[in-house]
């Protein structure tokens, strides 16, 4: 999940690599929403945690052990604007 109004990462440069690394992922953006969306306003707050809502439904009831997988993003995949400068 994503706010259009982030300025602490550069999430238009992230959100590209992000799906290159986790192709079954999705994203969802959440229009004039900044960087930590639990602390927004009550519209924000709203609208992510009906997003959360879903895929929590949308999730398999028992994950097999046996098929899960520790999967650490790559260092470069996702920067900061600091970072990026």
């Amino acid at each position: 999940m994503q706010g259009t109004d982030d300025t602490t990462v550069d999430w238009r440069y992230n959100l590209p690599r992000l799906s290159e690394k986790f192709p079954a992922a999705s994203t969802h953006i959440i229009d004039g929403a900044r960087h930590h969306l639990v602390n927004e306003s009550e519209e924000f707050r709203i609208k992510l945690f009906g997003i959360l809502d879903t895929l929590i439904e949308l999730q398999p009831p028992e994950v097999n052990s046996d098929q899960e997988k520790s999967v650490k993003p790559d260092q470069d995949a996702v920067k900061t604007k600091e970072d990026r400068q």
